[in-house]
C-alpha cells in the first residue's frame, strides 16, 4: 500500500469509514478522518483508537487492503 493510496482514502469526499487490513490478518478501523495522521513522505502513519487513549504506528508494506464501509442507504 502507498501514502498516495490511503491519503485518497482519508480525503475522499464525502469522507466514508474504511478499514485498513494488515498482513498478519489484523484489521483496524479509520471512522474519520481525525484518527489517522498522515506525514508528508515516508511510509508509516499514525491510527488512533476510537474512545480509547492508544495508537498504533503502521508500515504501509503491510496494509494488504483498504475497504470502504458502504454508505447507509437513507
Amino acid at each position: 500500500m502507498t501514502l498516495e493510496e490511503v491519503r485518497k482514502a482519508v480525503h475522499t469526499a464525502p469522507f466514508q469509514p474504511f478499514t485498513m487490513y494488515l498482513a498478519d490478518g489484523t484489521s483496524l478501523m479509520v471512522p474519520h478522518p481525525d484518527f489517522i495522521a498522515l506525514p508528508r513522505e515516508g511510509r508509516t502513519v499514525a491510527l488512533y483508537a476510537e474512545n480509547e487513549h492508544a495508537h498504533s504506528i503502521l508500515d504501509l508494506l503491510l496494509v494488504t487492503r483498504l475497504e470502504a464501509k458502504e454508505p447507509a442507504e437513507t
